[in-house]
């Protein structure tokens, strides 16, 4: 109150008018200038505006309309174009496709600013720069299956943003030098399945190129020019050609090669591949009709894929040149013998695949620091000797399907202690003695089926409780049942382990090891399936449960029982008491401590003693009263 009177004195004392003048021009230049400042304000935004609709009713106009053949994804910048059987067919060539790529698909693309167009199975027999203008935007471009067979040059000369092209499954021939001129910023080319027989300086401007896809073309050579420029090129795929030489060169610049497919390619009379500056970790060369290995100059090379080739023998020293390979796939080419120590010396291999060959042994001298998975499937091993493996403490996988061998020696598994994977399916095993498995203490997984094994009852019980084993495809056969021709049906044993080797049931019959397919029905008698312990546990856990469930309604039960009782028409009292004595006036004599009165009370009198009792309760009386209904 103080301040509010002392700011009225001092208005009551007055102010000068030329003070008050002042204030009231300037606050009209105030409120002036706020004024226009908000006009601008408005009328800028209004501009803004105008033009942001402008845009919008643009765009609206692209969006509103997408080709017939297409499906327009305008928010992802998309759009894909691919033929339908609504669309009138038109004959091209050898093959029948549907009509031409609609012209208004590239104005659409311009339009609307699209960054991804992916064209499949449309006409499109010529691609030049008129065409595709307006389209500089583009990221990706795909025409696949689109009959292309030429692109004229300078085509994709203000295509600087785009990053892929994927122009497979066309009719090209032939790339001249400058039909991918201004493609700077271009990673990822697809050229497979066309008909190439010359590419030599089209590809020197791709200068940030890492992925280049030649496969199923008709190049004949790789000249020393022909991937020029590549600096960064990462992976390269010629598969499917017919590439019958390489020049020296043809890989000395390409620094960063990490992965090269040479594969289905007649490189027969080719025995020496430099590819010391490439430096390739992945090198695949199957299929490629190879009388011997190679000497490739590439001590980096991880993964050496030979499969499919015509080298009938491997010698000592064919792979020195290569050390440091870990994954060696040498299957189905036809080799009947390795030299000892052809593998020995391969210090870091790891996996060796030497499937569908015609190898009679187990090959001596592999490499015994590092192999952990050998694979020797579908060969002719006949027996497998006590020093095979001698040495391969390492091994984890061990695969001999497919073979005939019909004799296992003691002791041929001793050193495979790191063993898990043990496949001996469809030989022709007869009789296996429990002991030779008696080592492989890490086992997890044995396949013996499609054998015509017997195992004699105490062999077979040996053999399914091997520790640690979790899988044994395995089925029992009565002795009275046991026939030549018989195939029994396999059995999986999913739990076997220590704790229930004491609770084997199985009888002191023969055991046959054969497999005809899963669940099929047998007339043999099959043990049961071992239930896991998990399976156990749970089974005791619901019978608890259960238990438990059923005493807490007894009781709920037992509680309602007693509440109902008390609403009968005759209740009885019972007291404790030593002799019977008769009470003439209960309202007058009460009952004894330590008497017991046994007799029945009417209803009508109950609440009359049940307050007598009460009253007159000592500390020593105790007054145990029950309810019964009165007959």
């Amino acid at each position: 109150m103080r301040r509010g009177s002392t700011l009225w004195a001092r208005l009551q004392r007055g102010i000068p008018s030329v003070n008050i003048m002042k204030s009231l021009a300037a606050c009209t230049v105030l409120i002036l200038t706020a004024v226009s400042s908000c006009c601008v304000s408005a009328s800028n935004t209004t501009d803004a505006n105008a033009i942001r609709a402008a845009d919008a009713e643009l765009l609206h106009d692209a969006i509103q309309y997408c080709p017939l053949t297409c499906f327009c994804d305008f928010e992802s910048s998309l759009v894909s174009c691919a033929a339908t059987d609504e669309l009138p067919e038109t004959s091209f060539g050898n093959r029948t496709t549907v009509t031409a790529v609609a012209g208004d698909v590239w104005s659409v693309v311009g339009q609307a600013h699209i960054q991804r167009l992916d064209v499949r199975d449309l006409v499109l027999q010529r691609l030049d720069e008129t065409l595709i203008n307006g389209t500089e935007r583009l990221s990706e471009l795909s025409l696949v299956g689109c009959g292309l067979a030429f692109i004229a040059n300078a085509t994709f000369n203000n295509h600087l943003y785009l990053e892929r092209l994927d122009l497979s499954q066309n009719q090209l021939t032939v790339l001249s030098q400058d039909t991918l001129t201004g493609l700077i910023r271009l990673r990822s080319l697809d050229l497979s399945s066309n008909k190439l027989t010359l590419i030599d300086g089209a590809l020197e401007t791709l200068i940030n190129l890492e992925q280049l896809n030649l496969r199923g073309n008709a190049l004949v050579v790789l000249g020393a020019d022909i991937f020029k420029g590549l600096n960064r090129l990462q992976s390269l795929n010629v598969d499917g050609n017919r590439i019958g030489a390489i020049a020296e060169s043809a890989f000395q610049g390409l620094g960063q090669l990490a992965h090269l497919i040479l594969s289905s390619n007649p490189l027969g009379e080719i025995h020496h591949v430099d590819l010391f500056a490439a430096r390739p970790a992945y090198v695949d060369m199957s299929s490629a009709g190879l009388r011997s290995v190679p000497s490739l100059i590439a001590r980096y090379v991880r993964d050496l894929r030979l499969s499919g080739n015509n080298f009938s023998r491997l010698h000592r020293g064919d792979f020195e040149s290569v050390p440091q390979v870990r994954l060696l796939l040498l299957d189905d080419s036809h080799i009947v013998e390795i030299e000892e120590d052809a593998l020995g010396r391969m210090e870091l291999l790891e996996e060796l695949s030497l499937n569908d060959n015609q190898l009679a042994s187990v090959p001596a001298s592999l490499p015994s620091t590092s192999l952990s998975s050998l694979h020797l499937e579908g060969n002719r091993i006949t027996a497998l000797a006590a020093a095979d493996f001698i040495g391969l403490r390492r091994l984890d996988q061990l695969h001999l399907a497919r073979n005939v061998i019909v004799s296992i020696a003691t002791g041929t598994f001793d050193q495979l202690t790191s063993l898990t994977r043990l496949d001996l399916r469809s030989n022709r095993l007869s009789h296996v003695s429990a002991e030779v498995f008696g080592s492989l203490v890490r086992l997890r997984f044995l396949d013996l089926s499609d054998n015509p094994l017997v195992i004699p009852g105490a062999d077979a019980e040996r053999l399914r409780h091997l520790t640690a084993v979790v899988k044994v495809i395995i089925a029992a056969v009565p002795d009275q049942q046991k026939t030549e021709g018989e195939s029994m049906v396999a059995m999986a044993t999913d739990a076997l382990d220590a704790a229930e080797t004491s609770t084997s049931t199985i009888p002191d019959s023969a055991m046959r090891l054969s497999h005809n397919g899963a669940n099929e029905p047998s007339d043999t008698t099959e043990k049961e399936v071992t239930k896991s312990p998990k399976q156990a546990l749970a089974l005791v856990g619901a019978l608890l449960s259960l238990s438990i469930l059923i005493v807490v309604l007894f009781i709920i039960a037992d509680r309602f029982m007693k509440r109902s009782h008390w609403n009968r028409t005759k209740t009885t009292a019972l007291w404790k008491r030593r002799r019977v004595a008769g009470v003439e006036d209960a309202s007058a004599q009460l009952p004894q401590k330590d008497f017991v009165k046994l007799g029945w009370i009417p209803a009508e009198d109950f609440d009359h003693w049940s307050t007598v009792l009460i009253q007159n309760d000592t500390e020593h009386e105790r007054l145990l009263l029950a309810v019964s209904p009165h007959h």
